[in-house]
Order: C-alpha cells, then structure tokens, then sequence
C-alpha cells in the first residue's frame, strides 16, 4: 500500500494521470461517435423496414380485396353455370318428348299410308279414284 500512496503523491503522477484521463476521453469519444454512427444506419434501416412493412401492407389489403372480388365473381358464374344446366336439362327433355311425338307420328302417318295404299282406289273413273284417295287421306289425320 505504501508503494501506491508514494506512486500517487509522486511528480510523475499527474502526466501519467492527465495522459490516462486523455486517452480514456478519445477512447469515449471514439465509442461515441461509432454509437452515433450505428444508431443512425440502425434508424436508415428501420425507416427502410417500415416502409417494407407499410407496403407489404398496402399489398396484401389489395390482394384481399382482388380475392374478395374474385370469390363473388366466381360465386356468380357458378350459379349461372347452374342455372345454364338446369335450362339444358329442362331443353334436353323438351327435345326428347319433341322427339318422341315426331317419331310416334311418323309411326302412325306409316302406317296410315300403308293402309292407303294397301286398297287399291274404289271408282269408276279417274275422279272418283281420286276422290276415294282424297277421303282416304283425310280420314287419316286426326
């Protein structure tokens, strides 16, 4: 302890004092200046992040309302598309009786020929044949 105290009251003392005192104000000063350095690239960063942020926002508001509009636009072609199949069945069943009552008449306009022509015309001339023929053929319609 003696050492120290004759160390501390010696003439050197104060330079070896002034020098460390010194050194540690540059050495503060220095780690001052980087901490001022980086916490400015640290608010540059932040500033870039909250924009980032702020856009990545704004792009995912539009994409939910693009999806919004795109899934009632797709509700509404679905229930058109429905309802163009159920016309298409509702027509699709109208041609078919369409088509079950032509070919039932042309069963029965066959068979009416057939039976015309299966008796020769009654008549004694041309215009009674052809008056035979002619109620033939009317008694054939219904």
């Amino acid at each position: 302890m003696g050492l120290i105290v004759r160390f501390l009251t010696s003439r050197i003392a104060g330079p070896i004092g002034f020098g460390l005192a010194a050194l540690l104000a540059l050495w503060l000063l220095s780690t001052l200046a980087t901490a001022t350095v980086r916490v400015g690239v640290l608010r540059k960063a932040l500033a870039d992040a909250s924009a980032t942020l702020d856009a990545t926002r704004s792009d995912l508001a539009t994409c939910q309302g693009n999806t919004a509009t795109l899934q009632a636009a797709l509700s509404r072609q679905d229930e058109a598309v429905r309802a163009l199949a159920a016309e298409g069945a509702s027509r699709v069943a109208a041609a078919e009786k369409a088509l079950q009552r032509a070919k039932s008449e042309t069963a029965r306009a066959e068979a009416a020929s057939a039976r015309i022509l299966a008796r020769p015309p009654v008549g004694a001339d041309v215009c009674e044949r052809v008056n035979d023929v002619d109620r033939k053929l009317l008694e054939s319609l219904p």
